[in-house]
């Protein structure tokens, strides 16, 4: 594990310094304010480092316990293909039968026909530079990749190749995705004045005025504590939060405008994790790694969980479960347990059909998942 560092992906971690004093004059408020941003963008990798060896040690020894059982007799898997990507992907995307995953350490999407079984290169830096890629968007005729380190979105038009890059101005994001309508985009970031983490619908310029559409609960933290990933489905306009630390999945519906919660098994609340380490914050001991990866379709939540249910205590498994919720009512249907794989955590998930799509590091397996009837 020592030699894989320079292999890491980036999960971006905000971190708080000290304010701005007050009563500055705006422009020299408006610099401090870009500073404390690119202070935040600086320390993403510290999350990500934890967040690697969590994974690499099967999440132990510290585990949330879910008093709970776990059913998995409605979901089976059946293997179907296996490709190794050049690294370790941290961030998957499938569209139209086609397996996207950003590689860190290469600066590069690689793409996988999963039919004709060809792995090409995509996008690289030789396209447009990425100085830091927090998430892309292959949904559309236009891929839109979100850097930022330089608070900016590339719109990427594979079919002819074109290329805008869309400064963002003053905004700055953790982690971000292509909204569901619109010429905008979610973001989740840290905001320094209300020492609060939220999501945003932000528009690609300066010109549309953005919104908050969530405060996450406000901890002494740098918005640490609020800290996981996206997953959405384009079809329905559904979009999904997903903590690393606690149970609360923020589910948000942007055609209806309707945001709500789905709490998952182990109802774990939010709690704040972070210890301040000079200007910044880092994760103490008291984090604990509950969610990994997610993924969605019309019907389900799919989400890979580290809390140990009180079946597989008793029964000794200490692997990850793929939990699955029903989206309509919030309600927990079933469980998967992921087959290992060379002894490799599952980074990614994605899911197109009935296709079932796990990142093992490089390593990218696909699954057909079959549905049971309703016992």
């Amino acid at each position: 594990m020592g030699n894989q560092s320079a292999d890491l992906p980036l999960s971006p971690t905000p971190v708080i310094i000290h304010q701005s004093v007050k009563h500055q004059k705006a422009a020299l408020a408006a610099f401090f304010l870009m500073k404390k941003n690119l202070l935040i963008i600086a320390a993403l990798l510290l999350a990500s480092v934890a967040l690697i060896v969590v994974l690499l040690r099967s999440a132990g020894p510290d585990r949330v316990i879910a008093h709970f059982n776990r059913t998995y007799n409605r979901f089976t898997l059946q293997a179907l293909d296996t490709v190794a990507f050049p690294g370790r992907i941290s961030i998957m995307k499938v569209n139209n039968g086609v397996v996207y995953g950003y590689v860190y350490k290469n600066t590069a999407i690689y793409s996988y026909d999963v039919s004709h079984r060809r792995l090409d290169t995509f996008f690289n830096n030789s396209k447009a530079s990425i100085n830091l890629m927090c998430g892309f968007d292959i949904d559309t005729p236009a891929c839109y990749l979100f850097d930022a380190s330089g608070a900016r979105v590339i719109a990427y038009q594979p079919a002819t190749g074109a290329i805008d890059s869309i400064k963002c101005g003053s905004k700055c994001y953790i982690r971000a995705t292509r909204a569901a309508t619109g010429n905008a985009f979610i973001t989740q970031g840290f905001d320094p004045e209300k020492q609060r983490a939220n999501l945003r619908l932000a528009g690609l310029s300066n010109a549309h005025k953005d919104s908050t559409i969530y405060e996450f609960t406000h901890f002494e933290d740098g918005g640490l504590s609020a800290d996981g990933f996206f997953t959405k489905n384009t079809h329905t306009g559904d979009l999904y939060y997903i903590p690393f630390y606690n149970s609360e999945i923020i589910h948000y519906n942007q055609p209806a405008k309707q945001i709500s919660k789905l709490i998952t098994i182990d109802k774990t609340p939010p709690a704040n994790i972070a210890v301040p380490s000079g200007k910044i914050y880092t994760l103490s001991g008291k984090a604990v790694f509950i969610n990994s990866a997610a993924t969605a379709d019309d019907q389900y939540l799919y989400v890979l969980s580290y809390a140990l249910s009180e079946d597989a205590n008793a029964s000794g498994y200490r692997g990850p479960s793929l939990d699955i919720y029903n989206i309509a009512t919030g309600n927990y249907e079933s469980s998967i347990r992921l087959p290992g794989y060379e002894n490799l955590p599952v980074l990614q998930l994605a899911k197109y059909n009935d296709t079932l799509v796990a990142a093992y590091d490089k390593n990218v397996l696909l699954f057909r998942l079959n549905t049971a009837a309703k016992l």
